[in-house]
């Protein structure tokens, strides 16, 4: 429970970076979404590009090396991978959505 928690957090910091970007294909600095407390990197990613990982509850956007064994990769970027959560993490995660 606590990686989908602490994702979760990372994943509203971000929100409400969208909220205040510009147009669709405006850059935003994006928190990784990872499970680690104390990870502070970021990257740029599209407003588009963002709104098509938050389409669905249970996938974040993390930097490369930071998802772990059982979280697939759904695509992959030089800056970022996103990742989906499963199970019981998934369901946390669709929980703690703001989008909800």
């Amino acid at each position: 429970m606590r990686n989908a928690t602490n994702e979760s957090v990372h994943r509203t910091m971000n929100e409400q970076r969208e909220r205040d970007a510009g147009d669709p294909d405006t850059q935003m600095k994006c928190e990784c979404e990872c499970f680690r407390v104390e990870c502070g990197n970021s990257f740029q990613i599209t407003i588009d590009a963002y709104e098509t990982v938050r389409a669905s509850g249970r996938t974040f956007v993390v930097a490369p090396g930071h998802q772990t064994v059982d979280e697939p990769i759904l695509s992959t970027t030089p800056a970022y991978l996103v990742i989906a959560k499963l199970g019981e993490q998934g369901n946390i995660a669709e929980l703690l959505n703001p989008r909800h």
